[in-house]
């Protein structure tokens, strides 16, 4: 089982894992102005 697997395996045991795909979404999407 490689890393990437184990991860979501685990991610997907937390309450707020489905929050996480889209807020990592809008972080690569809207970066902050100052990275910009």
């Amino acid at each position: 089982m490689d890393v990437h697997t184990r991860w979501k395996a685990r991610s997907a045991l937390r309450p707020g894992a489905p929050l996480l795909p889209p807020l990592l979404l809008l972080l690569l999407w809207a970066p902050p102005p100052s990275r910009a």
